[in-house]
């Protein structure tokens, strides 16, 4: 970034509940490592998106930021605000849907992830109230399966969200796989997805797009249903 003449585009995490955005660091740098800047806070009770918000302020100030002595910070016009993309996990994709639907920046995004959001009738519960009706941009959704606590995110769950969403879209979920660990085990689908929503790479749309898609041959996965 120091000496490319480009931008970048952006991951902005919204964080599970009592999750903080420094527990992940590895993951971040994974994120990095394909060329996104990542941004994620240390708040732990993300569900109104208002971290996810305040992130989209802070990266327009550092976009602009010019110190008192004229050095511009390290992000000085190298943000690309045309691909931004948002994700997140249980507590965090309530985040991500109402980030993307509820927020003075919701217009920003181009994509979301949201992995295992947390069944509607359980977060009006936990007074964290969303619409998925709004959702007006691609989305990834993914929860596990056989994990022990589906109750958290069900089949059904997830496909009500899914459902409400009327363009483009894929939902699916890792077979044996807990809640939990649902926040990183599909990583390679999350950077293909933000790859190709976000820096246009066609050859990670394949993991997606078609009757053949990578996905759909993935004995790791199930019940897979997508609409492109």
């Amino acid at each position: 970034m120091e000496t490319e003449d480009k931008t970048y585009p952006v991951i902005v995490i919204c964080n599970g509940t009592g999750w903080k955005g420094s527990y992940s660091k590895a993951q971040q740098q994974f994120y990095a490592s394909y060329g996104f800047i990542v941004i994620a806070t240390e708040e732990t009770y993300s569900w109104n998106a208002f971290g996810a918000e305040m992130c989209i302020r802070y990266l327009e100030l550092l976009n602009e930021y010019v110190d008192e002595e004229g050095v511009p910070s390290i992000f000085y016009q190298k943000i690309d605000f045309d691909n931004v993309g948002i994700i997140g996990h249980s507590q965090g994709g309530v985040g991500v849907i109402n980030a993307i639907t509820n927020t003075d920046h919701k217009d920003i995004y181009k994509t979301a992830v949201a992995l295992s959001p947390t069944n509607y009738e359980l977060a009006v519960a936990c007074q964290w109230p969303y619409d998925a009706t709004q959702i007006n941009i691609p989305i990834l959704l993914v929860s596990g399966a056989g994990g022990g606590d589906d109750w958290v995110v069900t089949l059904e769950g997830l496909s009500e969200i899914y459902e409400q969403r009327p363009g483009d879209k894929i939902m699916v979920r890792r077979s044996n796989t807990a809640h939990g660990s649902t926040n990183t085990a599909e990583d390679g689908y999350v950077m293909a997805w933000f790859m190709w929503q976000l820096q246009g790479d066609e050859e990670a749309a394949k993991a997606f797009v078609g009757d053949d898609a990578e996905i759909l041959n993935n004995s790791l996965y199930q019940d897979v249903d997508k609409s492109f």
